[in-house]
């Protein structure tokens, strides 16, 4: 696999949004199906039923039902045709390389345990490419060497 997709990644594509087009770009350009997590299916889920909530509830953002039922839908396809694979990780060196990735960048860029989380599911597939629309994942992954498309330049103030 040469990429990781994270959850920004995925809501992107599915949902339409001012960066939408560049999330289509990379999947329709990627040689290989792209890389996901069981952690980041189910957080992609989540947040998308989370958007549900928030229109009920008055919010001006969220999505209705239907949009909620019909993106969901199409990352089911998406899944069963390949788009997505899923990455069968070893929980333990996943966390072990979460824990090392907190004592290296967290008391200095606030890097949140979701954040460590999907860069180390990245860095335990041995991927190149990191793609999020999560400008401080983004500025973890690239510390730890792995490149960042969706936000790219950063530059090395950055990291």
């Amino acid at each position: 696999m040469s990429a990781f997709a994270d959850t920004s990644f995925l809501f992107t594509f599915y949902f339409p949004r001012e960066a939408s087009a560049r999330a289509v770009e990379a999947v329709q350009s990627a040689a290989e199906p792209l890389l996901i997590t069981a952690l980041v299916d189910f957080e992609f889920r989540q947040a998308v039923w989370f958007e549900v909530f928030l229109r009920r509830n008055g919010q001006p953002r969220g999505l209705s039902e239907v949009q909620a039922q019909t993106g969901l839908a199409a990352f089911e396809l998406d899944c069963e045709q390949g788009v997505w694979t899923t990455a069968g990780l070893q929980w333990e060196r996943m966390m072990a390389s979460a824990r090392e990735l907190s004592f290296k960048h967290t008391a200095r860029t606030g890097c949140r345990a979701f954040d460590l989380l999907r860069v180390a599911s990245a860095l335990a597939s041995d991927v190149r490419t990191f793609l999020s629309f999560d400008l401080t994942q983004c500025k973890l992954a690239q510390a730890e060497g792995l490149a960042v498309p969706m936000i790219e330049p950063l530059g090395p103030e950055a990291a």
